[in-house]
């Protein structure tokens, strides 16, 4: 820690170089700087982490009087928040680029996802003979809770009051050079604005046909709406080129500067990750395009190929 080092006279300052507000101790890095508190505020909305006050400092052992009074679900998820918060904390303190929290909260979720299938607690079937220590019906109501939590995590969530969400997705054939790109558009309520699908004749490769998805996403919203638009998008190096200050200079420059510059028409605009469950309706609109080499801009309608998918959505938010 940069406290440490300075009270060894190897810094020359104690400050933290992350916000530059406060002193950088151990506590402060984990909890009290600005970026442990966005990232654990974007997690609370999805795991049950402890309150603020929960997490106080009451002295050099603070994290182990909070693990050993917390119930075991909260501290294992706080333990996770925590490593990775010193984690990132490091990266960036070595010269890295902090990037969105969508994307820390995406790798949180994937992370958590699979410690959990990998400390699983049912006994399988193996080679010694060995069965599984539930009955079928208690198995069955175990597959059906874990089925709801992972379809909790991995919905569509709509953005807050006042502002629009634009998912948007690439697909693209190599053998073929077919390519397609969808894009949705709705609102807080989940009513859909625009509904979209193109083919693309002369992409290049997967990354290009998702950065020209982005730009076709950031150009609807600016069309038909004057809110502030969310750009989702399940292809994390786009999300990186696109939130990078400045100008592009990598083989997606020429597609990345113009969603630069479209986004400059928006009224405010920001560019999430998230996983391709997530991101089901612009998937199947991006499949349309490919398939159908047919492009379509349609206002508060949607094809029947996705409005299954629209209405499953719908129902889950809802819940």
């Amino acid at each position: 820690m940069r406290l440490n080092k300075w009270k060894r006279s190897l810094e020359k300052d104690n400050m933290c170089e992350l916000c530059g507000l406060q002193v950088e101790s151990e506590f402060h890095a984990l909890v009290m700087c600005d970026h442990a508190r966005n990232l654990r505020s974007a997690l609370r909305k999805i795991w049950a982490l402890p309150s603020e006050e929960l997490l106080s400092y009451t002295g050099p052992d603070w994290l182990l009087q909070f693990m050993s009074h917390a119930p075991k679900q909260m501290a294992e998820l706080t333990a996770i928040m925590l490593w990775r918060t010193w984690f990132l904390r490091n990266k960036v303190v070595h010269g890295a680029k902090l990037i969105p929290v969508s994307v820390y909260v995406s790798f949180l979720l994937n992370y958590a996802d699979s410690l959990q299938l990998s400390q699983c607690k049912i006994v399988k079937k193996d080679m010694k003979g060995k069965k599984s220590i539930l009955s079928e019906s208690e198995q069955s109501r175990v597959d059906i809770e874990k089925r709801k939590a992972r379809q909790l995590l991995e919905r569509w969530k709509p953005p807050e009051q006042g502002c629009v969400k634009v998912n948007v997705d690439g697909a693209f054939n190599q053998e073929t050079g077919r390519a397609g790109i969808g894009i949705i558009m709705r609102d807080s309520t989940g009513m859909v604005i625009i509904c979209a699908w193109k083919a693309i004749f002369d992409g290049m490769n997967d990354e290009e046909v998702e950065a020209l998805a982005r730009l076709e996403g950031v150009r609807l919203a600016a069309e038909w709406s004057q809110s502030k638009a969310i750009i989702e998008s399940d292809c994390s190096t786009v999300v990186l080129a696109a939130c990078r200050p400045g100008l592009d200079k990598s083989q997606l420059a020429f597609v990345v500067n113009d969603i630069k510059y479209e986004s400059s028409l928006l009224a405010g605009v920001s560019f999430q990750f998230v996983r391709r469950e997530q991101n089901e309706i612009a998937h199947e609109l991006a499949q349309l395009a490919k398939r159908t080499s047919h492009s379509a801009v349609w206002h508060a309608q949607v094809p029947q190929c996705v409005e299954s998918l629209i209405a499953k959505e719908c129902n889950l938010f809802h819940e």
